[in-house]
């Protein structure tokens, strides 16, 4: 997230006013207590310029359609759009002709499906006249109801950025500075030095190891029963895998993995006796 970069600021065009105004960076400070390193990349799928907003919004209210908006049928919008383009506000910088021209270079199929083709300014140009015209033709209150379904949409998306970031944050945490105890999970130091972090817990009445470990080039993550784990001197290539690592939708790594899976499986600490290749203490 650049501090100079205030592309993502969008003004309203039917809203009184938009939290999109104030920009991502502002949101995300206002909204999220996040430390000044934390980087919060911007949504790819969001607009981050007015032009991609205006656009968007474009295709919002050409995809709206129905009893709601008076329009029917794309066949519909596009009469309508030919009717207004010559009487609305000609004299545009020199130009009378401007409106009829950007309306009637609207195709049936961007009209239909709200897909705006051109580069970025004929975008622009021909959105702004979706929007002019949508204003003298669709209700306010219907407008205003399509503008803060899209800034809804696109709050979402920030928040997800925000949701990533700080997942990351907390996963770096975990790599960096594992904690001893997670739920029923407990830490211990395996035996064979391509463990670089394991937790052994008794899941789902099985007393189970899970770890990070080096494979190859390459470090991966899986749980294995301490039955198998111990026949096989802890070696995390030759012990029988038990179970995956919990799936993440998003932090894919192997950190990521494990803290997943020890958040998500509500184990119960081993008994106190429980034989282990650990130089560590039972569990509390």
């Amino acid at each position: 997230m650049d501090p100079n970069n205030d592309s993502a600021n969008c003004e309203a065009q039917f809203l009184e006013e938009s939290i999109l105004e104030a920009g991502f960076e502002s949101y995300i400070q206002s909204e999220y207590e996040l430390p000044y390193f934390v980087d919060v990349d911007y949504p790819e799928s969001a607009p981050d310029t007015p032009r991609e907003y205006l656009i968007g919004l474009a295709k919002r209210v050409l995809n709206a359609g129905g009893n709601r908006t008076g329009f029917t049928h794309h066949t519909e919008i596009r009469r309508s759009l030919h009717g207004w383009a010559p009487e609305y506000n000609e004299d545009v910088d020199g130009d009378p002709g401007y409106w009829g021209e950007c309306a009637f270079g609207l195709s049936s199929h961007e009209i239909n499906f709200g897909r705006l083709e051109g580069d970025g300014e004929t975008k622009e140009q021909k959105a702004r006249t979706v929007l002019a015209w949508a204003r003298d033709n669709i209700d306010a209150e219907v407008l205003v109801e399509i503008e803060e379904n899209y800034v809804s949409d696109i709050r979402s998306m920030w928040d997800d950025a925000a949701a990533l970031a700080e997942g990351e944050l907390q996963i770096r945490k975990f790599q960096n500075s594992p904690p001893d105890n997670v739920g029923g999970w407990h830490r211990f130091d395996a035996s064979d030095e391509r463990v670089k972090l394991a937790y052994r817990a008794n899941n789902h009445d099985v007393p189970v190891v899970i770890g990070v470990y080096e494979a190859g080039e390459d470090l991966d993550v899986h749980e294995w029963t301490i039955e198998n784990w111990e026949d096989n001197n802890g070696d995390p290539l030759e012990t029988p895998k038990n179970r995956f690592p919990a799936s993440t939708r998003t932090n894919d790594g192997p950190y990521a993995r494990l803290r997943n899976h020890l958040q998500t499986y509500n184990a119960d600490p081993l008994p106190v006796d429980t034989e282990t290749d650990t130089n560590s203490s039972a569990p509390a």
